[in-house]
């Protein structure tokens, strides 16, 4: 059986993963996908603003998995009222469709990129909103 994948750089703080929050899950289901492999870091849509070093791991995480796994769509999402990236809300729509278009471009990825944000409502309940596809 064939299963369609993606690949998505996340944020590591662990509202975001609580089991009834389930934003993985609502992610690949927003995409018509089944599988997500993740990347999670700290800040993920602001990863673009740090040493360079940081962003280049990431494309190299990247790398490693698009050739490993062959997804079809790559995730990058960001939330509102994260510590590893404290800006305004809109600034979190910006800096995921920055940084998707920088991961499209540096990877040669030829599929979708999507930027996604999880929008705060409180620790247990996060909304999901797409910003930007390229």
């Amino acid at each position: 059986m064939s299963h369609s994948i993606a690949v998505g750089l996340i944020c590591s703080d662990a509202r975001l993963h609580r089991p009834e929050v389930r934003i993985t899950e609502r992610a690949a289901e927003l995409l018509g996908i089944d599988h997500i492999y993740l990347i999670a870091k700290p800040g993920p849509n602001g990863v673009h603003k740090k040493p360079q070093a940081h962003f280049e791991a990431l494309i190299d995480d990247f790398v490693l998995l698009i050739g490993a796994k062959n997804p079809s769509v790559l995730i990058i999402m960001g939330h509102q009222n994260c510590a590893g990236h404290p800006v305004s809300d809109d600034e979190h729509d910006l800096d995921a469709s920055e940084v998707a278009q920088l991961v499209k471009a540096r990877t040669g990825f030829t599929g979708s990129v999507m930027a996604l944000v999880a929008t705060y409502a409180s620790d247990a309940e996060w909304g999901l909103k797409e910003v930007a596809r390229f």
